[in-house]
């Protein structure tokens, strides 16, 4: 049998409430799943593309009815041509329906299939498939629109490396550029396209004897580099010191690309070293497909192994 290794990404929503133990997102979440169809649940990305209308929805869902468990959806991007009046819309009317729905039985050229990825829900927590190359922030709009709230969701940072947190002396910023780990699919961070032009500029100052030198010639020469340091806390506040590495974290797409130095120690982390993941493996089935069943017990086992060491 074939597997698929899956990395699964853990985040923490930030509970506003001084009286409940965790936040209303779970709850309202399963609420509103059980009480709309598909159409309800798609939000357009841009509201004046008249032309070709990106949408996310979540096109499938398990939450049942008074069981204590997590909610396991599939969020799903696609782009609809509302011009296209062939289209059978009765799959939009339905309270779910499967992406090979829509691989296997084509609504026409007027539906195109982006991408699609898996999440699961559950108290103070939220679990996904994510690539690595994408931040949390596009789920946490999704959900915010859907629930008409505003929630924060951040990642989970590591418990395991909460004790050296306070030991942090700098951040380094990498120019992905010319790190290794660069994904094919991987965008470049504002940041570090801020970073290149400033370098560039300066370069530039310096050789002032050779002023014909191209843009693209020292896009190729420079290359730059952040370090953020950081004081010593005054006091080891654990939930504090997750909270601020969380909040620093969460923008970031490339995390292989920051580097984590330990004061008075030669240990480099990477910036994922101090996120919650854990790769679990997923039998492959044919047409390029996976055990979703499998998939969704997975996450379910996890989300609930986070809840507990909260």
């Amino acid at each position: 049998m074939s597997t698929k290794s899956i990395n699964l990404r853990a985040f923490e929503i930030v509970n506003s409430s001084v009286t409940q133990a965790h936040s209303d997102l779970f709850q309202k979440l399963k609420n509103r799943l059980n009480s709309s169809i598909v159409t309800d649940r798609a939000m357009l990305l841009n509201m004046s593309d008249k032309s070709s209308q990106e949408q996310d929805l979540i096109s499938f869902y398990e939450a049942q009815d008074g069981l204590d468990m997590p909610v396991f959806c599939v969020l799903l991007r696609a782009s609809i041509d509302d011009n296209a009046q062939h289209i059978d819309k009765a799959l939009f009317k339905q309270n779910t329906f499967k992406i090979d729905d829509i691989k296997d039985n084509p609504l026409g050229p007027g539906v195109i299939y982006k991408r699609h990825f898996y999440f699961t829900a559950y108290k103070n927590h939220i679990v996904t498939t994510l690539p690595g190359n994408i931040t949390i922030k596009g789920l946490q709009t999704y959900l915010n629109w859907f629930l008409n709230d505003l929630y924060e969701i951040n990642p989970k940072i590591n418990s395991k490396k909460i004790s050296e947190l306070s030991d942090i002396e700098n951040i380094k910023v990498r120019d992905p550029i010319n790190a290794q780990s660069e994904g094919e699919h991987e965008k470049t961070h504002i940041l570090t396209r801020m970073l290149r032009h400033l370098s560039r500029e300066a370069v530039r100052n310096f050789i002032t004897d050779t002023p014909n030198i191209s843009e693209e010639q020292l896009e190729q020469m420079v290359s730059a580099e952040l370090l953020l340091k950081f004081r010593r806390p005054k006091k080891n506040d654990p939930e504090a010191l997750k909270k601020a590495y969380s909040a620093i974290l969460k923008p970031v797409a490339d995390l292989d690309n920051y580097q984590v130095k330990r004061r008075n120690s030669s240990t480099i982390y990477s910036g994922k070293d101090i996120v919650e993941s854990k790769v679990v493996y997923i039998e492959e089935l044919e047409k390029n497909r996976i055990n979703e069943r499998q998939l969704e017990q997975e996450m379910r086992k996890y989300i609930i192994e986070l809840e507990k060491n909260a």
